[in-house]
């Protein structure tokens, strides 16, 4: 998704889920607070997954 698409749908009012990569599940916590000196990291609660990148899907239920 690039930045044009993101102002696009922020235009249309659509919201995104952050999900894992994984499992896609939605319990998704931060591991740290540092994201301003290093890249947030992520842990899913259902999978065990560790890291720093998240899927983002459209939310249709808004």
């Amino acid at each position: 998704m690039t930045l044009k698409d993101v102002i696009k749908s922020l235009k249309r009012n659509k919201r995104y889920d952050l999900r894992c990569p994984v499992c896609r599940g939605k319990n998704i916590v931060k591991l740290h607070s540092l994201e301003w000196l290093m890249p947030q990291m992520y842990y899913c609660i259902e999978c065990g997954y560790q890291g720093n990148l998240l899927v983002e899907f459209e939310d249709n239920n808004f």
